[in-house]
Order: structure tokens, then C-alpha cells, then sequence
């Protein structure tokens, strides 16, 4: 689990107990609360990876990772590709789109 997530369960368990907000979103989602903050996390990470403003090493550091090894785990389980690898489909992506405005 990362540091935000880790931060956000502290957080929200300061006003009510983990296992009560668990509980609330299974009830209402049908998922527990971390599958909801590694999904946002997820969700945030794909679109700074998209806007390619911030290298691996700094959204390691941006999201409270403990490593770019951890982080890029991270990003393989829950987007299927590693980072880089996701930020080499933006890349191919770009250029097949910059190609075919200039046609």
C-alpha cells in the first residue's frame, strides 16, 4: 500500500473506524474503501502519466511510494503496464496523431 493510501485510511479512520467505512462501501459499492483509494490513486497517476509532466522518480516521490520498483509494481497491477511502458504508447500515440494532422 502506498503512502497515500495509508494517509487517506488514517485520515478518514480519524473520523470514524476502518472497519465501519469498509463496511459502508461494501454495503453501497460492493467494494471495500481500498480497493476505492487504490482505484483513485490509479486515476490520478494515469492522468499525470498522460500529461507527461512529471517523471517516474517524481510521481514515486508525489504519491509516497518507497521506491520506483514499488511504484512501478503498483502502476503494472492496476493499469497492466508498467510506467514506462505506458508512457511509450502516449509517445507512439502523439506521433501517429501528429503524423496524420500534418497529411
Amino acid at each position: 500500500m502506498c503512502n497515500i493510501a495509508k494517509w487517506a485510511i488514517m485520515l478518514i479512520s480519524s473520523l470514524c473506524r476502518l472497519s465501519t467505512l469498509s463496511k459502508v462501501c461494501k454495503q453501497v459499492s460492493g467494494r471495500n474503501a481500498l480497493f476505492w483509494i487504490n482505484r483513485f490513486t490509479t486515476i490520478h497517476i494515469r492522468k499525470l502519466l498522460q500529461q507527461k509532466t512529471h517523471s517516474i522518480t517524481s510521481l514515486t516521490d508525489l504519491f509516497g511510494f518507497s521506491s520506483t520498483a514499488y511504484f512501478s509494481r503498483f502502476v503494472q497491477q492496476h493499469l497492466g503496464v508498467s510506467p514506462s511502458a505506458f508512457l511509450s504508447v502516449i509517445s507512439q500515440l502523439l506521433h501517429c496523431f501528429n503524423h496524420i494532422i500534418y497529411l
